[in-house]
């Protein structure tokens, strides 16, 4: 009997795996262009979490993961290294309790053209990796990016693409944007800030996310990010980051 239920365990497994697999959103084309860097920042004047969201190595990127049990996020990595160019962000984590600095405009709402709207709520890094909300419907802003009411920097926001039990997430509509696509984004002030999509990229997870994706010596622009590849049912993980890019529209 236990050699049984041992078969039908795997069956089951191998089944959502295959389910899993069927509707696993592929790598769509990267496009456009990516708002590069104007103004040279030295580590030292950097805001607060840049040099910390100066990256991680790949196999620091390798271990978050698979300490990782939702496997729906965004890869993580520690920050050990301001060298390297490298960095990742965490598959999930409760976020209520982290303080938005002062004098920044923290989002409260993003809305993607065609997609209605998510709430947003500030999420902070551990050991120099970037949270992300448990829920699917909710994005998160980093508080150490640039807030509402800068003028440069980026304003970084991540979500989930899906979960168990939880079902397809807000930003899985990145990979039907378009160069020219709108974003509002809705701040704590009640302020509305529009910008329109220049760019997507997708990036290896095994690679880490680009340390320039949390540039924050840009002209002000926004960052979304989440999965996009194929999943791994064993490691319950997207082997993608996708990255869409926006700067404020005229």
């Amino acid at each position: 009997m236990p050699r049984k239920l041992a078969v039908v365990g795997v069956a089951l497994l191998v089944a959502a795996g295959t389910l899993q697999s069927l509707s696993q959103p592929r790598i769509p084309p990267d496009f456009g262009t990516v708002p590069e860097a104007v103004v040279a920042v030295r580590a030292a004047s950097a805001p607060v979490g840049a040099a910390r969201a100066a990256a991680v190595s790949a196999a620091e990127q390798a271990a978050a993961d698979d300490a990782s049990s939702g496997g729906t996020g965004s890869s993580g990595g520690s920050a050990r290294s301001s060298r390297s160019s490298r960095r990742g962000v965490l598959p999930s984590a409760g976020t209520s309790s982290v303080r938005v600095p002062a004098g920044k405009t923290a989002p409260v709402a993003l809305s993607l053209a065609g997609h209605g709207s998510a709430p947003v709520q500030p999420v902070g890094d551990r050991s120099g990796r970037l949270e992300v909300p448990d829920r699917v419907s909710t994005l998160g802003w980093w508080v150490n990016g640039a807030g509402l009411e800068a003028t440069s920097g980026s304003i970084v926001v991540v979500g989930h693409v899906d979960a168990a039990g939880q079902g397809t997430g807000y930003l899985s509509a990145l990979r039907q944007v378009a160069a020219g696509d709108r974003v509002s984004v809705t701040g704590a002030d009640g302020s509305v800030h529009r910008f329109v999509v220049t760019g997507r990229r997708a990036y290896r997870k095994a690679q880490g996310l680009p340390g320039t994706v949390f540039d924050q010596s840009v002209q002000i622009r926004l960052v979304l990010i989440t999965c996009t590849g194929a999943f791994d049912p064993v490691a319950r993980r997207y082997e993608d980051n996708l990255v869409v890019y926006a700067v404020p529209a005229s």
